[in-house]
């Protein structure tokens, strides 16, 4: 592994060892490889003087930007979760969920796809 410190060869880090695949799924990685790359994420904010973004943190970011197009439900099933509960109660912006509804009621009255 080469270890200078610039942002370019942390870049190549991580894409040298993520190889082909699942890579970036998650699927089939265990803790560790999940923590390796997470520090390198850390790192490569690091040098490129942006705030670390932690992984986890997207997860409400998704919520949001989903809740505001399909039922929350949808939210939920798509992180894995039982009933949206966990999903209103710990990643949804407040009014991302009533957003999501009056956007889909404005839709049908309007006669708009989009």
């Amino acid at each position: 592994m080469r270890r200078s410190g610039s942002l370019a060869s942390a870049a190549w880090t991580i894409k040298s060892s993520t190889g082909s695949g699942s890579a970036g799924t998650g699927a089939d990685h265990d803790r560790h490889w999940v923590g390796y790359h997470v520090r390198r994420l850390c790192r490569l904010c690091r040098l490129a003087k942006v705030p670390v973004v932690w992984p986890h943190g997207f997860r409400g970011t998704q919520s949001c930007i989903a809740a505001h197009a399909v039922p929350v439900e949808h939210v939920a099933a798509a992180h894995g979760q039982t009933g949206p509960a966990v999903i209103r109660r710990h990643y949804l912006a407040a009014g991302a969920e009533q957003y999501g509804k009056q956007h889909a009621a404005l839709r049908v009255i309007t006669g708009c796809r989009r």
